[in-house]
């Protein structure tokens, strides 16, 4: 009996020892979202294509027209991408060949006088720097936004010398 006994104390023993136990906590995860804004000419995640206004070939007394959603190869908006719920100006600056207040393109030499505006009716010029007259404006989505531009060379253009013109407008948000 004595050994019977003894056994099933040693047998209550290790069964105590084999029973597990659990323990539970909570751990905080956080994290803290700023505002952000990115513009892009390039190709940026949803955007078609690279940002270019081609003008295309130009013919005296002719107004010629322009924009970044046109067919021509290579042409595309430029792109925003904002955190959600912040607002977003997107100016434009005068470019590389700036005289006065009209933009310009150069062939090295000679320049081509060109307008920009934010709109297909060219109704709304884009300004210099001016968040008043921008390429764009809006509120952010977290998805890339396009933003259009118009370009006109006008009918009354003085046409330079052949060649091939170009420009570059410097882009900027504002958020």
């Amino acid at each position: 009996m004595r050994a019977t006994l003894f056994s099933s104390a040693a047998s209550m023993l290790f069964c105590a020892c084999a029973i597990a136990d659990t323990a539970t906590d909570t751990m905080t995860i956080q994290a803290t979202l700023v505002a952000t804004c990115v513009v892009n000419t390039g190709n940026f995640r949803d955007a078609p294509s690279p940002a270019l206004l081609n003008f295309g070939t130009i013919t005296a007394g002719r107004p010629t027209r322009a924009d970044t959603n046109a067919a021509a190869a290579g042409s595309g908006a430029a792109s925003v991408i904002c955190s959600t719920g912040v607002p977003w100006t997107l100016t434009a600056d005068g470019g590389n060949h700036l005289n006065g207040t009209q933009r310009q393109m150069s062939d090295g030499v000679m320049m081509l006088p060109y307008s920009l505006y934010r709109d297909g009716g060219y109704a709304f010029p884009i300004g210099i720097n001016d968040p008043a007259n921008p390429v764009a404006a809006g509120t952010g989505t977290s998805v890339v936004q396009l933003t259009p531009m118009y370009g006109i060379v006008t009918a009354d253009t003085p046409i330079p010398s052949v060649g091939n013109y170009s420009d570059s407008v410097t882009l900027t948000i504002n958020y």
